[in-house]
């Protein structure tokens, strides 16, 4: 009917991303912020939407944008270090990811993928500080995987003969045994 602003495309935008338009999202959020450069939800919505479109290149150099403006926002840094997973970028997903951590960002998942990512790139030690400084996390019984995770790692301590990280996690373990199920102790024991 003639309206033209920014709330009309970002709207329409957004009603596009939930519809799995994802490029038509993309149009409408670019719109909507080049006529209010400012506005983060609008950014925030362009973001998604090239995720959604698989433009990975365009939404690392928003991304990028992004935290240069707001370096304290653990969410932008994990979504950096999912970005660089998509992207098979090891590196720049494990520093995405410990600045996320620095930041305050405790969830188990994001704490399982730096541990693993870590145990990937050889850095075994960083890997198990994480899961020193966490183990009562990793460790709830509500969380089979988590406690799968620990195991498969101190397994591949053993392969490795790296038995000074092997001590330090099972130590980990040992301080945190009121949260185990006896067979889970057992099997650590």
């Amino acid at each position: 009917m003639g309206v033209g602003d920014a709330q009309v495309f970002g709207q329409l935008a957004y009603v596009n991303l939930q519809l799995d338009q994802a490029a038509s999202a993309v149009a409408g959020y670019q719109y909507a912020l080049f006529l209010e450069p400012e506005n983060e939800q609008w950014r925030q919505g362009l973001l998604y939407a090239l995720l959604n479109s698989h433009a990975f290149d365009q939404a690392q150099a928003l991304l990028e944008e992004m935290l240069a403006n707001n370096m304290n926002n653990n969410l932008l840094w994990l979504q950096r270090g999912k970005l660089a997973l998509k992207q098979n970028r090891l590196i720049q997903a494990i520093s995405s990811l410990e600045m996320a951590l620095q930041l305050g960002e405790k969830g188990l998942e994001n704490l399982t993928t730096t541990v693993q990512l870590h145990i990937q790139a050889g850095s075994p030690r960083r890997a198990i500080k994480i899961l020193e400084e966490n183990m009562q996390l990793f460790l709830n019984n509500k969380m089979v995987n988590s406690i799968a995770m620990v195991d498969q790692i101190s397994a591949w301590l053993v392969y490795q003969q790296d038995w000074q990280q092997l001590k330090s996690l099972l130590t980990a373990v040992d301080n945190n045994r009121a949260e185990l199920a006896g067979n889970i102790q057992a099997k650590f024991d």
